[in-house]
C-alpha cells in the first residue's frame, strides 16, 4: 500500500502488532491529521513543500509514534490471522497430498481393468525362464465386497505339468480398496486331486490394485481349464481358468 506521507508510511512499517486492516485504519487518520496541518499551514501563507516538511516534522518520531500505537494494539488477532494462515496452509498441502495420492489411485486402477493387468516385474521374471508357453486371456469375476479378479496370462511349465495364473485385483470404485486378502482366499486343487488354500504372490499398489500370481498350479496333459475357488465366510465361488489360447513361446 503507498501513502502520500512518508511519516505514516514510516509509522505503519514499524508497527509490528497490527493487522493490515488496522494499518489501513492508522494510516488514513494520521494522513487526514497530516493533512488539515498542511492546509492550516499552507491558508498561512506558507509554501506547500516547505509545509508538508513542517507538519510532518511536527507529528513526531515515527518510531516512537509506532511503538505508542502498538501498545495500545492487542495481538491476539495478528497471532490468530498467522495461526489460520498457517492452518490453511497446511490444510491445503494436506489436500494437494491426498489428491496427488487419489490421482494415483485412480489411475492404477484404470490401467488394471483396461490396460494389460500384468505387472512389468512378474512378466520379467518368466522371461528369464526358457521353455514356458504363455496363453493371453481376459477373465473377469466378482468377488464381492467390490473386489473384482481379472485373469490376464496363463504361463504354462515346459513338463506341461504346471501352471502360473497371473492377473490382478481391482476395487469396482475407482478409488477404493482391495479387501480380499482380509476377508478371503483361492483354493485350488493339488497333485492328488485334493482341494486346499493356494498361497498368492504379487505387489499392492496404492491399496487399490493387486498384481498377483497364482503359482504351480498342477496340470495333465491335454487339460482344457484349471479349476480354482475363491471362498470368502464359508461361501465359495467356482471359476475355471482355460488352458489354451493364443500361445507366446
Amino acid at each position: 500500500m503507498g501513502y502520500s506521507s512518508k511519516f505514516v508510511w514510516r509509522v505503519t512499517a514499524l508497527m509490528r502488532r497490527a493487522t493490515r486492516e488496522e494499518k489501513e485504519i492508522i494510516a488514513a487518520e494520521l494522513e487526514a491529521h497530516v493533512a488539515d496541518h498542511i492546509q492550516a499551514l499552507v491558508e498561512g501563507g506558507m509554501d506547500l513543500q516547505e509545509a508538508q516538511n513542517h507538519a510532518e516534522a511536527a507529528m513526531g518520531d515515527p518510531h516512537e509514534t509506532a511503538q505508542a500505537l502498538d501498545a495500545q494494539l492487542s495481538p491476539f488477532w495478528l497471532w490468530a490471522g498467522r495461526v489460520l494462515k498457517g492452518c490453511a496452509i497446511a490444510l491445503g498441502v494436506l489436500l494437494a497430498v491426498f489428491c496427488l495420492g487419489s490421482l494415483g489411485e485412480v489411475r492404477t486402477n484404470l490401467e488394471a481393468r483396461w490396460g494389460s493387468g500384468l505387472y512389468d516385474y512378474h512378466t520379467r521374471y518368466y522371461e528369464t525362464k526358457e521353455g514356458y508357453a504363455a496363453w493371453d486371456t481376459d477373465f473377469r469375476l466378482d468377488l464381492g465386497s467390490g473386489d473384482v479378479l481379472r485373469i490376464t496370462r496363463v504361463y504354462l511349465s515346459p513338463a506341461g505339468d504346471l501352471a502360473d495364473v497371473q492377473g490382478c485385483l481391482y476395487d469396482k470404485n475407482p478409488f477404493g480398496r482391495v479387501t480380499w486378502g482380509w476377508t478371503g482366499q483361492f483354493w485350488a486343487k493339488n497333485d492328488r486331486g485334493e482341494w486346499q488354500t493356494w498361497g498368492v504372490s504379487g505387489d499392492l499398489f496404492y491399496d487399490s490394485v493387486f498384481y498377483m500370481t497364482l503359482p504351480s498350479l498342477p496340470v495333465e496333459p491335454g487339460q482344457e481349464r484349471i479349476d480354482l475357488e475363491y471362498r470368502r465366510f464359508g461361501k465359495a465361488i467356482p471359476f475355471q481358468v482355460p488352458l489354451k489360447g493364443e500361445v507366446e513361446e
